[in-house]
């Protein structure tokens, strides 16, 4: 799919709207969106939603459990 709209908009730079899900970015891809605060997000996202309820593809997963507490 990427290559059909590169190849449709041949001088346009490219740019995703905030929120778009690229399938290019892969596994590592919430380290990728927000870099060195991953392991913060993980670990509020295991406080607040354990179940991964609200999620998308690359949304940030639950940390796993550990005996750390959670410090926001």
């Amino acid at each position: 799919m990427n290559d059909i709209i590169i190849d449709a908009l041949p001088n346009h730079d490219q740019g995703a709207y905030a929120g778009y899900v690229d399938p290019e970015l892969g596994d590592n891809s919430a380290r990728l969106y927000w870099g060195g605060n991953v392991d913060r997000l993980e670990r509020i996202k295991a406080e607040i939603d354990p179940l991964d309820v609200f999620s998308n593809p690359q949304s940030v997963r639950p940390a796993k459990k550990s005996s750390k507490r959670l410090v926001l």
